[in-house]
């Protein structure tokens, strides 16, 4: 599968009026009543794939790692204070309402679908297109990480450090097909691993200029079986940024590991 764009989208919280007013400038689509998650992913979306050529089939995979819990929240207190709950309020607590807006934006007509898996939500997305690509259901995707900061909900709990970055907006997304001219880069393959010991077997046998970790496999880097010379450190909590950050660097084999909090491992292995 061929990288062909790119676009990273991550900053400190911003308001639903400060996207709006984004999305103002490269769409005509109407966003008065949606919800800032959904504002995310279609600003992130357009500036992918805006004046570039992509195939209006594409399959669509929005990954979210909190989904709407900022709109779940505020529909909870609406109905805490016995408020009457406003219709868009209550369909904006559907994630698969990203899907529908893109496909709106973009004119595309392929399946669309959403994917939340606690913190490898990404990851898990990354690997469903391959597989989709190596089962010859579609050769293109659009393939993005949304999800809005969670700085205005109430006490989380203890953030470990490499937590703290969810009080960012992210909307990061990848275009892949299978046409190699100008293409950034090639995902060569996808891997999944039950435990570390499984990959580092694997890690063994690979050749590679660069390597970039997840925000576990950072946590857990002294039992990897890499040489910790060729990592690259991006110290982002989210994935879709550090694989980003990933493309934009020089490499002429890579690979990005992702692990879990059990260990479990996903590696992405990357060619320029």
């Amino acid at each position: 599968m061929y990288i062909k764009y790119f676009f990273k989208h991550e900053t400190p919280s911003k308001s639903e009026k400060d996207y709006k007013a984004l999305l103002k400038e490269i769409t005509t689509l109407d966003v008065r009543k949606i919800s800032k998650l959904n504002l995310l992913a279609i600003y992130g979306a357009i500036k992918t794939l805006k004046d570039k050529e992509y195939k209006k089939d594409l399959s669509l995979y929005a990954a979210s790692n909190f989904a709407c819990i900022q709109e779940t929240y505020k529909i909870l207190q609406e109905l805490k204070s016995e408020n009457p709950v406003m219709p868009f309020d209550f369909l904006n607590i559907n994630t698969n309402n990203m899907g529908f807006y893109i496909s709106k934006a973009l004119n595309t007509i392929g399946n669309n679908y959403t994917i939340s898996s606690d913190y490898l939500s990404f990851e898990k997305t990354l690997y469903t297109i391959f597989l989709e690509y190596k089962n010859r259901v579609n050769s293109s995707f659009l393939v993005g990480e949304v999800d809005s900061s969670l700085e205005n909900l109430p006490y989380l709990g203890d953030l470990s450090t490499f937590e703290n970055n969810i009080s960012n907006d992210i909307s990061s997304w990848i275009y892949f097909d299978d046409i190699s001219n100008n293409s950034i880069a090639k995902l060569e393959f996808v891997k999944y691993f039950y435990s570390i010991d499984d990959l580092n077997n694997f890690l063994k046998t690979q050749k590679y200029d660069a390597i970039s970790l997840n925000s576990f496999a950072t946590k857990f880097r002294n039992e990897l079986n890499i040489d910790n010379s060729l990592v690259k450190t991006y110290q982002n909590f989210f994935s879709s940024s550090n694989i980003i950050n990933l493309l934009n660097d020089e490499f002429n084999n890579s690979i990005f590991i992702s692990l879990d909090n059990k260990k479990r491992a996903y590696l992405f292995y990357f060619t320029k």
